[in-house]
């Protein structure tokens, strides 16, 4: 190799190493000031979009480049015996365009296993409210919106009230929470959607949607300064306190939770805690809760009519009131103390009041599910061959008798079944009449008085339509209801069916179609006041279920 090749060699390798064109450019010597066309040719090659890999396109932009250096090489000659006219001369013009093709191809390969341009960012898909971005921890956070894309080294937070979803090239998702901040250290991938992505999450709480991938080099990984998770494909949720508590939850899939101290392997419906310098807790069966906040008292909150207490360790994503609408999640324990993990405002996260456990007991009208008794009824959504043994999410929702009426039953993981019992039935008989005592019952918990000072007009007209008191229109709409269900529910009524049991079908979740058919199934449900339906094997004693957990 001459020196003049070994000089163009370490100069190439400059600018592989970061240095700009005319940094790597200067204090070339004299006979060699003819490089420097190339240089700047290599580092444009290096900048600019790499092309598809489609042969026609890249056949076309071969020729280009070709051209483009023969324009470059034709410089002015100088007359100094070290000239490297020679270089332009036939016998080796083709030195010139091999030394030019290396370029090319040196940095075509780079380009091309770099994999794709979209690969080496995450695009900001949603934003409510402010969400800024910030170059680097010392640098100054600028406003973001809709459409930016953020790349590896950069920050991104939400104030109050604010969340953000961020969108990686093959699908994948992570959602922001009021008050959080997320540091990408990581935000790239590969052809054949190979993705490596690393989040260190400061503080905050965060939701992940990760696509199974179908490449073992393939990554996503979640840090905090207590533990981190890795994950193949899955749902989980990852959640900061910045006084030093992380908190893993798993929807679907498996997650990897560790630390220097210890790991665990979390299932769908489990989740984990970590304190600073300790390993992984347990894991545990997990909970969300979706409802109001209608009292608080001191470090006890009712949410949803049931009382939680809240605690140091609890991560608090906001201020909240009386009358606002909380996401609540934790963890249910082994002795039965469900531990609140954090409470963030529900927004329109679309989750509903969830909790996973084990089914221990499939009874006609109650299951028993991780020592909670859920009442399952026609309105209770089921999926297919739930056996006892079987690890479920069940949504549901508080009656004001105390029960719990599970809106779905949906299976996670399909147990170690034990041996059937004879005197047990592994399914509900799905001719069996239901109960509709406690539907009825909705509304005994505490609820914050929401009238205000000035009659409401569209409760006023609904008051005056019906021919009932406006303080009755209102206390429904303090329970949650809007005007336009209220306004359902006593049309239904005035077909003569119960109105406590309407708005109790209500706020199980069915729609007002499907809420007409279950009282249609119930013959006695018309021109009723207080009384229940009886089920038809009503002389047979029930077994009495435990007592309702109270977390």
């Amino acid at each position: 190799m001459s020196d003049l090749e070994e000089l163009l060699q370490r100069k190439l390798e400059a600018l592989e190493d970061g240095a700009s064109p005319k940094k790597t450019a200067k204090g070339l010597p004299g006979e060699a000031a003819e490089l420097e066309p190339l240089i700047y040719l290599a580092a444009s090659l290096r900048d600019m979009p790499h092309p598809g890999l489609e042969p026609q396109t890249s056949h076309l932009m071969q020729n280009e480049l070709v051209k483009a250096a023969k324009g470059t090489m034709k410089l002015p000659i100088r007359k100094r015996s070290t000239s490297l006219a020679w270089l332009l001369t036939p016998g080796f013009a083709s030195l010139s365009l091999v030394i030019l093709a290396l370029v090319v191809v040196f940095f075509g390969a780079r380009a091309w296993l770099a994999g794709p341009s979209a690969a080496q960012t995450a695009l900001l898909s949603e934003v409510s409210g402010q969400v800024q971005v910030a170059e680097s921890a010392n640098a100054d956070w600028q406003d973001v919106g809709v459409g930016s894309s953020l790349h590896s080294g950069q920050l991104i937070r939400t104030s109050s009230g604010s969340s953000a979803t961020l969108r990686f090239f093959e699908g994948t998702q992570t959602v922001l929470s009021p008050n959080t901040e997320l540091v990408l250290d990581e935000v790239s991938g590969g052809w054949g959607n190979v993705l490596h992505v690393k989040l260190t999450e400061q503080y905050g709480y965060t939701d992940h949607s990760v696509i199974p991938f179908g490449e073992k080099n393939s990554y996503f990984m979640i840090d905090t300064p207590a533990g981190s998770a890795s994950v193949h494909g899955t749902v989980f949720s990852a959640a900061f306190d910045p006084n030093g508590k992380a908190v893993f939850a798993v929807e679907a899939g498996q997650v990897l939770v560790e630390n220097e101290q210890g790991d665990v392997t979390l299932d769908p419906g489990q989740g984990t805690a970590i304190l600073l310098n300790q390993a992984p807790e347990p894991p545990a069966y997990t909970f969300t809760l979706t409802d109001k906040l209608t009292l608080a008292d001191g470090n006890v909150w009712w949410i949803g009519g049931m009382p939680f207490v809240i605690t140091s360790d609890t991560l608090l994503l906001d201020k909240f009131e009386p009358g606002d609408t909380l996401l609540m999640t934790g963890r249910i324990l082994e002795n039965g103390l469900w531990v609140v993990d954090s409470i963030q405002p529900a927004q329109d996260t679309g989750k509903k009041s969830t909790f996973a456990g084990v089914v221990e007991e499939i009874g006609d009208q109650t299951w028993m599910i991780g020592g909670i008794p859920v009442q399952v009824n026609l309105a209770t959504r089921l999926s297919d061959s739930i056996q006892v043994g079987y690890v479920v999410e069940v949504k549901y929702v508080i009656l004001g008798s105390g029960s719990w009426q599970a809106v779905e039953i949906s299976t996670l993981v399909a147990g170690k079944l034990p041996a059937p019992k004879p005197t047990s039935t592994d399914t509900p008989s799905p001719s069996v009449e239901f109960s509709l005592e406690g539907i009825s019952s909705l509304n005994s918990e505490p609820v914050a008085d929401c009238t205000g000072a000035e009659p409401q007009p569209e409760a006023q007209t609904l008051a005056d339509r019906y021919g009932i008191s406006l303080s009755a229109i209102m206390s429904r709409f303090c329970q949650g209801f809007g005007f336009g269900e209220i306004d359902q529910a006593y049309m239904l009524r005035d077909k003569g069916y119960d109105l406590d049991q309407i708005f109790g079908l209500r706020k199980t979740g069915l729609g007002w179609g499907e809420i007409e058919q279950v009282l249609n199934a119930q013959p006695s449900s018309k021109n009723r006041s207080d009384k229940s339906v009886k089920p038809a094997n009503e002389n047979k004693p029930e077994p009495k279920p435990s007592k309702t957990p109270r977390p």
